[in-house]
Formats: structure tokens, C-alpha cells, sequence
């Protein structure tokens, strides 16, 4: 029947959501504060020996507009991420300024760069990494810089920094801990969310002049973040003349004891001369476990509990967020479109110092068109930032879940849940109603058999059962057997 066919097909595509929920659980990890950008683009510090932290002292080059958005500290959520989605490669809110000098200040200058020498970048990790205290699969796809041609009079298109590579340091190996890529960040158990990750490159022969550089980098496929910033080739000043040292004077090393000379882009080993393992020692496995070892939170960090892989284009829907607040804060989860971000809807708690797991209902206020191209983004920010005009410029972490737009509200464990408009999604799940189904038919049977047995025994004594018979009560006071005929 219709009905049968169509439970048959929701358990199929409960059987596909299981596995994407596998890779939404493996995302999740990594997606806790989902975003990252370049902080220095000329770091001169140590780097790629455990226990290295950044240190502002040791950058000589900062990306754009880099006053307005440094407050608080390296790695601090100040709204400097960027995720273009196809629209303009450079950051809106850190544009390019004429004359171009604008954008920099003595504190956060513009970094000189010199051919054929080695130029170091750093940005901050954001609990984006493969590591023995998160897990091996935390996704890459790839951490490059890409350049304009001399003394640009506006930012490139997308396509004109595409076919212009300044350098490529590739991606980490899904499925291993590598410190690659992206995830070039060796003392990241130290500080999930701000340790210092790097990459170097040698300067190849260009042209004296200014360059406009953007520092791309792909987190999942199609998820894009960049950064821009502008670069002098050339000019002569004192800082360009001589190999870049860290705040000690000397030469920055990885932990082979030498500085990286050429432009692969390879990670640093560690203490034994070989690439980092798991915490076990042992090479890391090739495919995702079942179950994934939960990731300790950091102060002001979260991390989706419980999300719908499936909603409505109406109503209602229970999410769950843990997190871990140093004061007082507003926990917000969106229902956003990618890649334009436009926004459909949203659930809001204020939550307490501490580590909790935080449950609220996400109101869908404007219709979602069906389909695929949906995430939900939970964020969280301070009581005080809440109330300003733009509170999302002073989130404190944040995570990206994707999230599809259907006929029902469904769950990890494959339930159509209640807390929503649509009527095929209010009730039980298709199981539970069989079940019921069976349950009230046997009732059914039992009490038809009791009927039935009833029924016959009192046919069979009426006709051949012993008579009955009454006693009455003559006028005489004699008592009489009186036959029930």
C-alpha cells in the first residue's frame, strides 16, 4: 500500500541521513568556532616547535584594516572572517582604501616582501586541526596565497586571483595527523582555538611595486574563507634587508632544527624527526570510527549536542548546544541559506557561566525554499555585545552545520519529531504505529476467542446441560423442587 511504500522509503533515506550524519558528527568537531583569517603576513617569531605561541611583537606585516578588528588578542572573534560565496573575493568590511596606505598604521604596517627570501605567514587555529586531542578527522581542503599583478588600481576578480598563485601548501590528509596544510599548527593541544598555526614560502621574482594578496583557504569543500592584504616588493626599507628573525634575533627553525628553505610548503616533524601520529604512537586509520572521543571546550567555545539533518519550511524545531561561558551570554542558533547567508530563522537562550548543554526552540519566521543548500549557525557572544547594533560582529565562537529543508523534522535516530507545522511530521514514527497497530489487532483477537468460547458453552449447556431449578416459598412454609421448564 501507499502507506507501507512510503514508510519503506523514509527508512531508506533514514539509512542516508545516518551516514551523512556520520560526517555531520565528524564535522562537528571541527566546526566548533567554524572560521578562520590570516593575522600576520610577515611573522618573524618561532614557529613549528611544540609549545610556540604567537607573539604580535615578532609580525611586521598585517592584513587590511587590521586596527579595527585586532581587539582583544590573537584569535580573538572580532568579525574579520570572510566567506565570499561568490561574491566579492576581498572582505567588504575591510576594504580597499584609496590611497591603498590608509588601510595600515605604524602599529599594524604593510609588510614588505624581498625576492628570494623566506616570508612566513600566521594565522590563528580555531580548533580546526587533526590532532591527539581532537581527532583525525578534521577536514582541510587546502590553505593558499594569490596575488594581483603590480600596483593594481582595484581588488581582482575571483578568476584573476585564481590564475595567479602565489604559493600552494596544499591540504592535511583527511584521516591523519600531519600538522599540513591549513593544520601547520604544532602546539595546537595547547590552545584549541588560538594556538599559532604557519606556513613559509620563498618570494619568487617580482616585479618592485605593490601587490594585492589574498590568503585563501577551503575548510569543507565549497566552504571558501579569505582574506586580503597589500604587499611592497621592493623599496629599499630597513626591515626587507635581511633574512626575517624571531624576537631573539635568530633564524626561525622548525623542529628539525633548520628553516624551511623552499616553497612546498612541508609541515614540521616533531622531536623524533617524523611526522606526528596519534597520541598512541601508531599510524592514524583510514576511515572514520562510529563513534568519535568528545572534544574538551574551551572558554567561550561550543558545540552542537543535537541538530535536525531535516526541517520544515514552517513551524518549529528543538536543537541542544554545549557550551562553555566565561560570563554571562546569549547562545544563538540561525537558520541560514549558503552561500548568500540569507537568514530564515532563529532560537536564542542566555546562558550562565559554566559548561552546559543549552536547549531551545529554533522559529522558522520567513519560508525556506526545499532543498539542500541550508545551515544551521550557532554562535555565541556576551549579554552586553548582544544588545548592540551588528551582535554578530562579536561572537565568541561559532559552528556551521549543514541542515536540509524537506517535508518532515527528522533527527539523528531517524524519528520524525513534533514542534513543527508540516502534518506527516507530527506524531509517532512509522514503527511505533505498526507496532500499535499489532498490538490493538491481538486485543482484538483475544477478546473475539473469549466471545466465541462464551457463545459456545452457553449453547452447549442449554442443550444438554443439567436442568436448573428454584426453590420458592409455599403459603404452607413447605419448600418444593420446582422444575425450570
Amino acid at each position: 500500500s501507499d502507506v507501507y511504500k512510503r514508510q519503506y522509503q523514509r527508512r531508506v533515506r533514514g539509512n542516508m541521513r545516518q551516514t551523512v550524519l556520520l560526517f555531520s558528527l565528524v564535522l562537528s568537531f571541527s566546526l566548533v568556532s567554524s572560521h578562520s583569517w590570516v593575522a600576520c603576513t610577515d611573522y618573524r617569531g618561532a614557529r613549528g616547535i611544540t609549545g610556540d605561541n604567537y607573539n604580535e611583537a615578532d609580525c611586521f606585516g598585517f592584513a587590511r584594516n587590521w586596527e579595527t578588528f585586532n581587539g582583544g588578542g590573537f584569535g580573538v572573534d572580532r568579525g574579520y572572517n570572510y566567506l565570499p560565496g561568490g561574491g566579492a573575493p576581498c572582505n567588504p568590511a575591510a576594504p580597499r582604501t584609496t590611497p591603498f596606505e590608509a588601510a595600515y598604521s605604524d602599529q599594524y604596517p604593510m609588510a614588505t616582501y624581498v625576492p628570494g627570501r623566506q616570508v612566513c605567514l600566521a594565522w590563528p587555529s580555531k580548533n580546526h586541526v587533526a590532532a591527539s586531542c581532537t581527532n583525525a578527522y578534521i577536514p582541510d581542503n587546502g590553505v593558499k596565497l594569490l596575488i594581483s599583478g603590480v600596483n593594481p588600481s582595484q581588488d581582482p576578480t575571483q578568476a584573476e586571483f585564481d590564475n595567479n598563485v602565489l604559493v600552494d601548501w596544499g591540504a592535511n590528509p583527511f584521516g591523519e595527523i600531519a600538522f599540513k596544510g591549513y593544520q601547520n599548527c604544532s602546539a595546537f593541544c595547547d590552545n584549541m582555538d588560538k594556538s599559532l598555526c604557519s606556513q613559509c614560502f620563498i618570494v619568487p621574482n617580482l616585479q618592485d611595486g605593490i601587490y594585492t594578496v589574498q590568503w585563501w583557504w577551503e575548510f569543507n569543500e565549497g566552504s571558501i574563507y579569505t582574506n586580503c592584504f597589500e604587499i611592497r616588493v621592493g623599496g629599499g626599507t630597513t626591515p626587507i634587508g635581511s633574512t626575517p628573525t624571531d624576537s631573539s634575533g635568530s633564524t626561525p627553525t622548525d623542529s628539525s632544527g633548520s628553516a624551511p628553505t623552499d616553497s612546498s610548503g612541508a609541515a614540521p616533524t616533531n622531536s623524533s624527526g617524523t611526522t606526528p601520529t596519534g597520541s598512541s604512537g601508531t599510524s592514524n586509520p583510514t576511515s572514520p570510527p562510529s563513534t568519535l572521543p568528545p572534544v574538551p571546550l574551551s572558554l567561550d567555545a561550543i558545540q552542537p549536542s543535537l541538530l535536525p539533518i531535516e526541517i520544515t519550511t514552517s513551524g518549529e524545531f528543538v536543537v541542544k548546544v554545549t557550551y562553555n561561558a566565561a560570563g554571562p551570554r546569549v547562545l544563538v542558533v540561525d537558520l541560514l541559506d549558503t552561500p548568500t547567508y540569507a537568514w530564515y530563522g532563529k532560537g536564542q537562550i542566555n546562558v550562565t557561566t559554566g559548561e552546559n548543554t543549552a536547549e531551545m526552540t529554533v522559529m522558522i519566521y520567513k519560508p525556506p525554499p526545499m532543498g539542500t543548500n541550508y545551515i544551521l549557525k550557532g554562535w555565541l557572544v556576551s549579554e552586553a555585545d548582544f544588545n548592540k547594533a551588528d551582535p554578530w560582529a562579536y561572537q565568541l565562537s561559532a559552528f556551521e552545520v549543514p541542515v536540509e529543508v524537506g517535508t518532515e523534522v527528522v533527527y539523528p535516530d531517524n524519528n520524525v519529531v513534533p514542534g513543527n507545522n508540516d502534518s506527516e511530521g507530527k506524531g509517532l514514527s512509522g514503527g511505533a504505529i505498526f507496532g500499535i497497530i499489532l498490538l490493538v489487532l491481538l486485543i482484538v483477537i483475544v477478546i473475539a476467542l473469549i466471545l466465541v468460547y462464551q457463545f459456545k458453552r452457553d449453547a452447549f449447556n442449554s442443550l444438554f446441560g443439567p436442568k436448573k431449578a428454584v426453590i420458592t416459598h409455599s403459603d404452607d412454609t413447605d419448600y418444593k423442587l420446582m422444575s425450570n421448564k
